[in-house]
């Protein structure tokens, strides 16, 4: 249905950020389901707005609202659905790792979302395999 829209780019952006506050509200209460729907409406927007990924991915990586042990789910959603811009998460990803409180919790995102063969190391074009393992 939203591909066949012809909403443009700044009505989509905010319902994109209308579903983002959805996302973030139902991973806390730890109502997959609810992120899940949520998530394929998002890639709904980004299938039909592709440059709307890297605003996605910067919200959530940087987002303070949200807490890492609730982090995990979003990823795996977001990896699973290609709702992540992969450059611009590789790149505050990366960032991440270079900070020392902020790299074993990476690490063991990364080790998770290897683990549910979400990412592959060979996915990764940035990052050097030392800072994941």
């Amino acid at each position: 249905m939203m591909i066949d829209s012809k909403i443009n780019e700044s009505i989509a952006s905010d319902l994109v950020q209308t579903n983002l506050k959805y996302v973030i509200s139902s991973v806390k209460t730890r109502n997959l389901t609810l992120v899940n729907l949520y998530s394929e409406t998002l890639k709904g927007w980004i299938l039909l707005h592709p440059k709307l990924a890297k605003d996605v991915t910067t919200k959530i990586l940087t987002n303070e609202d949200i807490s890492i042990r609730f982090l995990f789910d979003i990823h795996c959603y977001f990896l699973k659905k290609n709702i992540f811009d992969k450059a611009e998460y590789e790149k505050l990803c990366l960032s991440y790792l270079e900070d020392p409180l902020s790299a074993p919790y990476i690490r063991s995102l990364f080790k998770k979302l290897f683990e549910k063969n979400l990412l592959q190391m060979k996915d990764l074009q940035t990052i050097p395999s030392y800072m994941v393992n």
